[in-house]
């Protein structure tokens, strides 16, 4: 649905997907639902959801989260060290 492989392009409805995945802590939703805040797709922007919702995932050792929440800081210009911390383990 986010990118409309085979099916109707529609960011709402996979924002509504992603939330459902995220819901059963499935971690690569709760990454793509960061993704989804982060970048305003499908949902109103906010950049403290996204960290939320990376951390979340972080804390399970995701890698996908430990990089997204890295490069999410960095882009934003927030807590650089943690970034580098994150992108080290």
């Amino acid at each position: 649905l986010e990118h409309g492989w085979g099916i109707k392009q529609s960011d709402t409805a996979a924002f509504d997907y992603y939330r459902l995945s995220a819901e059963q802590n499935f971690l690569r939703g709760v990454c793509s639902l960061a993704e989804c805040y982060a970048h305003g797709k499908g949902v109103d922007e906010s950049l403290e959801k996204a960290i939320l919702l990376y951390r979340r995932a972080v804390q399970e050792n995701y890698p996908l989260a430990l990089y997204g929440l890295a490069k999410l800081l960095l882009a934003h210009n927030r807590d650089k060290q943690e970034a580098l911390a994150l992108l080290k383990r």
